[in-house]
């Protein structure tokens, strides 16, 4: 029998092992959750299963409407350009993934973000870092952006690829793209670009050829300058209530 400290000590050293244990599990197993350049699981409510099967035909025009707390956003998507995310942008809305999260961030003359389940909780400290559970791989075709060989390159290493077969439009004011945390990691979160950028601009150029393009603001985009005001001056979240889809 072990003598008593000597129990003691051999008690402490195996919650130690399981401390260990724990401790690495969630820095190795669950690679986003302690990144905040990246989004990592969704703690609000239930998983949502993928899409099993594409919402719209080839000849269809599908449009959404992401009707906010302060105004509406009339998007046009591009489901001919980037299908795959489009289809899921698509079964998260009708599935009303969307319906109560926020537009949680915003970058000044740049971009406001949402679609982070995460959200719906304003006191999460995992807002920004939730995911549907799944990723959509990325729909970007380099040789429609044009990029240098010296871009091309520098996305390689990190692990992009270009998707052939596409023809990309090239991110400029009002146009809609996926976020990500990674080659192939698009999920829910997106973006709206707000300003007008030059094409030499460092962070446009940093956009083309490492996130998708989804679609275009049409109408509503005051809508979208109020969004990136109220979080930028005031930190306020504004609300999606939801996106309805029209094809």
């Amino acid at each position: 029998m072990f003598k008593s400290d000597s129990t003691f000590y051999y008690l402490i050293g195996i919650l130690v092992f399981f401390f260990v244990i724990i401790y690495f599990s969630v820095n190795f197993y669950v690679p986003f959750l302690n990144s905040p350049k990246s989004f990592g699981f969704n703690i609000q409510g239930t998983r949502i299963d993928p899409p099993n099967s594409m919402y719209f035909s080839a000849k269809q025009d599908v449009k959404a409407i992401i009707r906010t707390s302060i105004g509406d956003i009339h998007i046009d998507l591009f489901e001919k350009t980037a299908p795959k995310n489009v289809n899921n942008f698509i079964h998260l809305s009708i599935n009303n993934y969307y319906s109560g999260t926020s537009f949680h961030r915003a970058v000044e003359k740049f971009l406001i973000q949402g679609g982070d389940r995460n959200s719906v909780n304003l006191n999460s400290k995992l807002i920004g870092k939730g995911n549907t559970g799944y990723f959509i791989n990325d729909e970007i075709n380099w040789d429609s952006l044009d990029l240098t060989k010296k871009k091309r390159d520098e996305l390689t290493a990190k692990g992009f690829k270009s998707t052939p077969n596409l023809e990309t439009p090239k991110f400029k004011r009002s146009m809609v793209g996926m976020a990500n945390s990674g080659p192939n990691t698009n999920s829910s979160q997106f973006f709206i670009l707000v300003d007008d950028l030059e094409v030499n601009d460092e962070r446009l150029n940093y956009l083309n050829g490492r996130f998708t393009p989804i679609g275009i603001v049409t109408s509503g985009f005051e809508t979208v300058l109020e969004i990136e005001k109220q979080i930028l001056s005031f930190g306020k979240m504004i609300s999606i209530r939801k996106v309805d889809i029209l094809m």
